[in-house]
């Protein structure tokens, strides 16, 4: 099968707070931020990319958010200029490394420099400051390969887990369904052993996970790990393959044309494992 590089359609500006002790399952030395969507970057039937604010930012704005730096909120010329202010967030397309940066983030090194909402949104943009891009997935309709950022790697025993993984290494992404703090929760675990656990899917991409893991087939294996103490970074190749609502009624037809007979003396076919 082949996994291919989707174009982005639409994508999120988030902003973290900074670093602050855990409250819980970090330890003493364990920091954490929150992370707040902040607005949104949609490519228009044109081709255009338009930005803006979200209509609530209390929760943000509560902890500190004020903005991002060249783009005011509440500014009306933001839908116009925002898309061009932030796709500076990417390396210069001239810069003789430009391929080997690409292919750090999983992406070929003859990517196309000009889709910039694209290499925005794969790459996370992410630069010395307190925002970065996230994907959505919108549109994602058939079987693509995408770079995760995995979330919590210093909770709960998970650096330790991170330390010892090696690159390709098979991992499990997993519904957390008793999770107090998010009913979406993606926790990624070895496969080798599912009770040593990695971190956790952004909370801002696990509900589009969720769906693949019950409709779709998803497989997962260790990238890159980056042991730094203060912001430890696990990245992990997602190849998936979606099942859309236009798959899912073709089936539905399918099985009603199977005749009667077809069925009765057949056994079932086992749970594909996911």
């Amino acid at each position: 099968m082949t996994y291919e590089l989707l174009p982005t359609q639409r994508a999120l500006l988030v902003w973290q707070t900074p670093l602050r002790p855990a409250e819980e399952g970090g330890g003493r030395d364990c920091l954490v931020r929150d992370h707040h969507a902040v607005g949104e970057l949609v490519r228009k039937k044109s081709g255009r990319v338009s930005f803006r604010y979200f209509d609530d930012l209390e929760a943000a704005c509560a902890q500190g958010f004020r903005g991002y730096p060249s783009l005011p909120i509440g500014r009306k010329a933001n839908e116009r200029i925002g898309f061009e202010e932030l796709r500076r967030r990417l390396p210069p397309a001239e810069r003789r490394d430009y391929g080997k940066i690409m292919q750090a983030f999983g992406l070929p090194a003859d990517v196309d420099r000009s889709d910039h909402l694209t290499l925005l949104a794969y790459t996370g943009a992410r630069e010395d400051d307190d925002f970065s891009v996230c994907e959505t997935f919108d549109g994602f309709d058939r079987p693509f390969r995408f770079l995760f950022n995995i979330a919590n790697v210093k909770r709960d025993g998970a650096y330790d887990v991170c330390a010892k993984l090696a690159p390709g290494e098979a991992l499990t992404f997993k519904r957390e369904q008793d999770n107090p703090h998010d009913p979406n929760a993606i926790k990624v675990v070895r496969t080798a052993n599912e009770k040593e656990k990695a971190g956790y899917v952004n909370h801002l991409q696990a509900e589009a996970v969720g769906r693949w893991l019950d409709e779709g087939e998803v497989t997962a294996s260790v990238f890159d790990f980056s042991g730094w103490s203060v912001d430890p970074r696990l990245y992990v190749n997602l190849n998936v393959s979606p099942c859309v609502a236009s798959q899912r009624e073709d089936i539905s037809e399918d099985a009603s044309q199977i005749p009667a007979h077809a069925t009765e003396a057949k056994s079932p076919m086992p749970a594909r494992r996911r």
